[in-house]
């Protein structure tokens, strides 16, 4: 299967590089690659569902405050997505119904992230559609 996203060096923290089609898409492969980073091999079948409602003032913003509500939802509850369905974007709006499973005890998270950050954060048009630059603090 092929990756819609990569990981690129920077000195303290970890910094993606996230490709979608579609802004639906980018928001759906930024989510998986969090959860990548979380715990490398996610399987299994789901045992949890919810509907996740975000806002933000611009799209920059509603994706820092997705990733942010999905690393929430694993610190916490240890929520590990499967799948997302019925996503619903728009610049300032997301609305989705997120599958997944609990962690297990024996799968601890890979790495631990203390959050996603504004820090050189862009969303860009290309020919091939959208590119976004995300850094989470370890």
């Amino acid at each position: 299967m092929e990756e819609n996203w990569r990981l690129l060096d920077h000195t303290a923290d970890v910094r993606l590089e996230i490709h979608g089609a579609t802004l639906e898409d980018l928001f759906v492969n930024s989510a998986k690659a969090l959860t990548s980073l979380l715990i490398s091999d996610v399987s299994g079948s789901p045992d949890n569902d919810m509907t996740l409602s975000i806002e933000g003032a611009d799209r920059e913003e509603l994706l820092i405050a997705w990733l942010r509500e999905i690393l929430f939802h694993n610190q916490v509850h240890g929520f590990l997505l499967l799948h997302i369905s019925n996503i619903q974007l728009s610049d300032t709006r997301c609305e989705a119904r997120i599958f997944g499973r609990s962690r297990k005890p024996h799968e601890e998270p890979e790495m631990e992230i203390k959050g996603v950050t504004y820090h050189g954060l862009t969303i860009d048009q290309t020919p091939e559609g959208l590119i976004a630059l995300v850094v989470f603090d370890i």
